[in-house]
């Protein structure tokens, strides 16, 4: 075996441990996260009526259906020593098509929360009127729908290939993933509407204070404009390099006896798709260390209320005597 050999061989090991272990790690982290932001969202009264809250909720469903695929085929790959995906082919049409509409479903949820918090904070009242629940609903309504059926040819071209494994077999739809898809669809439209409206929303914030509003919409206006600011910076920087190296791969072709190239190019895959799923793990986490309040309100539903609940005085037990504890804490 030669030293190249040893090389390619010692990279290829590295990409399988990094793959399992580190995936692992995001896949349970991230559903850890998503759940939790989701309790948040919707256990916290302030959140429950809002927009914004409602788009980010709906994130954190698609995130778990993304987390939740990958986890279990990681899981069963790494106990059978054989992914699932290249032995069946109704799972290979299946898996492709769930991914891409959760993918596109989580996608469209952040420009939509971008765009409303852009609306929301307007200066302009007929354009604050506009961002509304019900547009919410249907908006969401919308991008599901989009999904879905954008998503139909993956259940009809997706195949296994001997080699390669799970992949798209129809050549038009790669050129279309190649041309449209990858450049447009998953990256310069998402980043320019998310990054535009973001920057206008934090603008239109940082003139609230010239305006008539309460005190709390005013506070909840920034926190959750920081948030999905935060949310748009974090899709660029990990979902981006994970777009760029597709793309490369999507354009180039390296030959089967060169295993060193193979093998680097293997690593890359791995390193960048740990990243691009890693996007859809870490929105409760930022949350956390960015916004003061956001922790507060977690403190308060996970701490305080929970412990509440758990410890609240049976039935019948609460004609008894006890001392009287008078208690004004509402953070939600």
């Amino acid at each position: 075996m030669t030293n190249i050999s040893i090389i390619a061989e010692q990279i290829y090991s590295f990409s399988q441990e990094y793959a399992f272990y580190g995936s692992m790690i995001i896949m349970i982290g991230g559903l850890l996260s998503n759940i939790c932001l989701m309790l948040t969202l919707t256990g916290v009264r302030i959140f429950r009526q809002n927009q914004c809250a409602f788009y980010l909720t709906s994130e954190c469903f698609a995130n778990i259906g993304i987390l939740s695929i990958i986890l279990t085929s990681r899981m069963l790959t790494r106990i059978g020593k054989v992914d699932p995906v290249n032995l069946s082919e109704v799972w290979c049409k299946i898996r492709s098509w769930l991914i891409n509409v959760f993918c596109v479903t989580s996608l469209g949820t952040v420009c939509s929360a971008a765009c409303d918090q852009y609306l929301s904070t307007n200066h302009r009242y007929s354009l604050r009127q506009r961002s509304t629940l019900i547009l919410a609903h249907q908006l969401v309504f919308t991008v599901v729908l989009f999904a879905t059926i954008h998503s139909i040819p993956l259940l009809v071209y997706s195949s296994i290939d001997p080699t390669a494994g799970c992949q798209i077999s129809n050549r038009i739809l790669i050129r279309y993933y190649t041309v449209f898809y990858y450049p447009f669809v998953t990256t310069s439209f998402p980043i320019i509407v998310v990054s535009s409206s973001s920057f206008l929303a934090y603008r239109n914030v940082r003139r609230l204070v010239r305006r008539h509003i309460p005190v709390i919409r005013r506070r909840l206006d920034r926190q959750l404009t920081a948030m999905v600011l935060t949310r748009s910076i974090c899709l660029i920087a990990l979902g981006l390099p994970y777009i760029v190296y597709s793309l490369y791969a999507l354009n180039s072709t390296i030959r089967k006896d060169d295993e060193l190239s193979l093998a680097i190019s293997q690593l890359f895959e791995v390193v960048t798709l740990s990243l691009f799923y890693t996007n859809y793990s870490i929105n409760f986490y930022v949350f956390l260390f960015i916004s003061a309040q956001f922790r507060r309100q977690v403190k308060y539903y996970f701490f305080k209320r929970w412990f509440r609940l758990a410890t609240q005085v049976p039935h019948r037990c609460r004609n008894k005597i006890a001392p009287q504890v008078i208690a004004v804490i509402d953070l939600d």
